[in-house]
């Protein structure tokens, strides 16, 4: 039975997931290194295939190295937790204190999206439980000093691998038409939406659900109030295969 109720009740998340996000020209090309791989490995071009493997483990290093910056960010600004009893008020002050504390990250790279399209994201879990400067004790972690940074944690990781593509790669970058951003200059936006499945299908359901309102709203509505034009439209994904390999198909078509 206890097991059984155990069960049945809620369980506290043991972490919180941050999502580090890059542009869809980035990942276009980090994918466009790995397929150079690919064709020299099959010619049977071994210097080729060492020459992109590298170009891509640079490339690889350069998005960690983006998100590690993040994380410093994360540390430094939402590195908190509470001491104390933070209750009822004493002379209109709460008695308990916000101190620093050292956050715990487990971090990995994922370069597709649910659809097999290529996404360069990083997750970042990021444990609820940290250990407190001061005393070395171990509190919970205050999640909401984290909601508020993460719209900057985006802007940091996106600077700095921006930075640096360009330092190693001689990239250059336009402005995303919807302001969110950078893409790479060069790269189409029909070459992006190729690989961009789920973001054209949640424009056609888009349209369909809400109709010409969303047209209406996206030319006079600020960006950050555009995320959720219709409530009414929603979408189901379904898990890919685990080797899905169309690619090729989108790159000819």
């Amino acid at each position: 039975m206890e097991r059984e109720a155990a069960r049945a009740a809620r369980q506290p998340a043991v972490y919180t997931d941050v999502t580090v996000s890059f542009s869809k020209s980035i990942s276009v090309l980090h994918a466009s290194l790995r397929e150079n791989a690919r064709r020299a490995q099959l010619a049977g071009d071994g210097r080729a295939a060492a020459y992109w493997a590298g170009r891509e483990k640079k490339f690889q290093d350069i998005l960690h190295r983006g998100n590690r910056a993040a994380l410093e960010y994360l540390q430094l600004w939402a590195g908190v937790t509470r001491s104390g009893y933070h209750g009822a008020r004493v002379d209109g002050q709460e008695p308990g204190r916000f101190e620093e504390a050292g956050l715990i990250v487990t971090s990995w790279l994922q370069g597709t999206s649910r659809d097999g399209d290529p996404q360069d994201h990083i997750h970042n879990q990021i444990a609820r439980i940290t250990r407190t400067i001061s005393d070395g004790k171990w509190r919970a972690h205050d999640t909401a000093s984290l909601r508020a940074v993460l719209g900057a944690l985006q802007a940091v990781a996106a600077t700095t691998v921006e930075c640096e593509l360009t330092a190693e790669f001689g990239v250059s970058w336009v402005p995303r038409a919807d302001g969110r951003g950078n893409e790479i200059a060069g790269i189409t936006q029909a070459q992006m939406d190729a690989y961009s499945t789920r973001t054209v299908q949640v424009r056609e359901k888009e349209r369909e659900a809400c109709g010409p309102r969303v047209a209406r709203s996206r030319k006079t509505v600020a960006p950050r109030r555009r995320q959720r034009p219709c409530s009414g439209a929603a979408i189901r994904f379904p898990r890919p295969p685990a080797c899905r390999t169309s690619w090729e198909g989108n790159r000819r078509s």
